[in-house]
This record gives C-alpha cells, structure tokens and sequence, in this order.
C-alpha cells in the first residue's frame, strides 16, 4: 500500500488528475508536487484553449514557462491569454513584487537565449528574466512562445475605479516596450510603412484578433505610442484600451501608403486625446462596425481656458469621420466627452442616431 501520494501508480494518478472538476489553477499547484504529479498534470493542462495567468503568482508563471520551453508542441494549444491583475497582491502595505526563489537549468538557458535572441530582447529585460527578479517579468516571454495565439487580454479595461494601485506593476511586463520597439526613436516626419513595421512585431502577435489593455502607471496611463502598432496587425478585430493619452499624430508618417488598419471594434475608456485627433484615427481604418469613445479632461498645459476645452472635446469631428468614412459598416455608436454625447445605431436596413444617451434602446425602429 502507497505511503503517500507521490507513491501511487502512474494509473491512479491518471484518475485524479484527469477529474473535470479540477481547475487549471489545480493542475498548476499538482504539478509541483513531484516529477511523477508533473509529467501527468501536464496533460491534462492543455484541455482548454485559454489561459488566466496571475501577475504576482511566481509558481504559476515558471511552470508555464518551463513547459513551453521545453515542449513545442505545448506552444500552440492556447489561443487565449488574460493577465490577472490581483487587487490582494498588489503593492500591499506598499510591498513590492517577489523574486521568485529558483534557477533555471542549462537546458532552460540555451532556450532562453535562443527566445531572446529570436525577439531582441532589451538586456535590461534579460536580466529580469534569467534572474527571476519578478514574476511578472515572465508574461512577455510566454506570450512570445505562443504559437497559435488569437486573443490577448492585458487587463481587462474598467471604469469608474481607481486603477493607479491596481496596475501600478505592469511596467514589469515591458508590454508597451515590446510593441512600440518597432517604431523609430525619432521623432521626425519621414514616412513609415505600416505594414513593414507590423512585420516587426513578435510572430506570437501576427496572429492577434483581439487586443485589450488596462492602466498601466502609478500616476498616468500609458501613452497611445505604446500600443499603436496593434492596429497596423493583419487581422487585427477588436481593440479595448482603458486610461491612456498622447495624440495620433504618428499616423500622418503613414500618409503615403494605402494600409488601413482592418480593426472592426474600438472602445476607448477614459481617453485624454482631443476629438480631432480621434477623428484622424477613424479615418486610419478600413471598416469600424462598432465604436465606444469616452474623453476625459485634458490636464492644464494642453487646454489653456474654457474655449479651447470645448473645442477640444468637441464630438463633431468624430461624427463626421465616422459618417464620412464607415456610414455603410457602422452598426453601434457611442461617443461621450463632457457629458454631451453622440449615438448611432443600425438595425438591418435602418439607421437611428441622436445626441442624448436616453434615448439609447428606446428607438422606433418601425417608424
């Protein structure tokens, strides 16, 4: 008879891990068990398509990416990946991440170099990777041995809280660094091919449909250079950015080229950008079905006095982009800047728009 669990045979612990009520959380935590718990566990982790991986969770994160590196073929049984940002572990009582306590074996360290070389890997990046210094250091080089990933979430966009502690350590993933690493440093006004710099970006993200990212600073969000090349991605779909700012003045660099970006869906939380500057994005795409746009206040050094504030958030210029140029695919609006705001809506053949948001799905459509 067994004396423990790490003793039982080989078929016993096929029965228990292979139980459907186990979560993938459950058959991470078994794997670490022993060698025997881990090559079985293994398994059965490639039951689902998507995966949840926890920022701060060490355990998690090593493990998933000990198996991708060692196994190929494990790379391509996930096409989506959410990041959980814990609002319990971060920064409590002002703590920062923890190094995870491990090593990497020689085997992991040829693999890893050869990741790293195949991405060009910043070295400061390298550095938090080979030595572990925080957990959340492992996310892009997992996202990068992804083979077959089609939905990327880097925290889920959220209104109405206050986002600074709940993401203040993304910046540990280095996201925004590996996506703007593509554009130049200068800030010239030599024109750029969109698609030459989507060619750029990781073989893990040429795949991508649907892009989504949350807060990501202490006392700002993130900047619109730091993702614009996710527009510029072949099948690119769906894109929710939530508490970001900046303009989208580099899109006038691709001018003289006929790319458009093929995203279908855009939802814009809490974007500190002047209404004209979104209206210039509208018009940088192919075909928008839907759109969600909410401007918030623009801080004192861009809008000097009243006038200019209201200019600035004026919804007329997105209006008409939106009209001029994707009358005939729209199927859901909503734009909203200092409580004005501009709806449209498509049902079959018939087109409904107003100006205040209580008439949204209150329309005649038999009229």
């Amino acid at each position: 008879m067994p004396r423990n669990a790490t003793s039982l045979p080989i078929e016993i612990l096929h029965e228990i891990l292979s139980q459907e009520c186990l979560t993938r959380d459950d058959l991470c935590n078994a794997s670490l068990v022993c060698k025997a718990f881990a090559l079985i566990a293994q398994r059965y982790l490639t039951r689902d398509t998507d995966i949840v991986l926890r920022h701060d969770d060490g355990s998690q994160l090593l493990s998933m990416m000990r198996n991708l590196l060692r196994d190929t073929d494990f790379r391509g049984r996930f096409t989506e990946v959410s990041i959980a940002w814990d609002k319990s572990l971060i920064r409590r009582s002002g703590q920062s991440q923890q190094s995870i306590e491990d090593e990497w074996t020689l085997e992991e360290h040829a693999a890893l170099d050869t990741l790293f070389d195949e991405n060009d890997f910043h070295e400061r990046w390298r550095t938090a990777i080979e030595k572990l210094i925080v957990p959340a250091a492992l996310i892009v080089p997992i996202i990068c041995l992804l083979t077959n990933l089609r939905v990327l979430h880097m925290g889920k966009p959220m209104t109405g809280y206050d986002l600074r502690k709940i993401y203040s350590s993304s910046r540990d993933t280095h996201i925004e660094e590996l996506i703007r690493r593509v554009l130049p440093d200068d800030e010239g006004c030599c024109a750029l091919d969109p698609e030459v710099l989507a060619r750029g970006l990781p073989k893990a993200l040429q795949e991508l449909r649907t892009f989504s990212r949350a807060y990501a600073y202490d006392d700002d969000g993130f900047d619109i250079d730091g993702v614009i090349p996710i527009f510029l991605l072949p099948k690119i779909e769906t894109v929710e950015l939530n508490s970001f700012g900046g303009d989208f003045t580099i899109l006038s660099r691709f001018d003289g080229f006929s790319f458009r970006s093929p995203v279908k869906r855009v939802d814009f939380h809490e974007l500190e950008c002047r209404g004209d500057e979104v209206a210039r994005f509208f018009r940088f795409c192919e075909a928008l079905e839907v759109v969600n746009v909410s401007l918030m206040y623009i801080g004192v050094g861009i809008v000097q006095d009243s006038d200019e504030l209201e200019e600035a958030f004026a919804i007329g210029p997105m209006q008409e982009a939106l009209m001029e140029r994707h009358k005939g695919t729209l199927k859901e609006v909503m734009l909203e800047a200092e409580r004005n705001y501009w709806w449209f809506r498509r049902r079959g053949d018939k087109v409904k728009a107003g100006w205040k948001p209580t008439w949204w799905g209150n329309e005649d459509w038999d009229s």
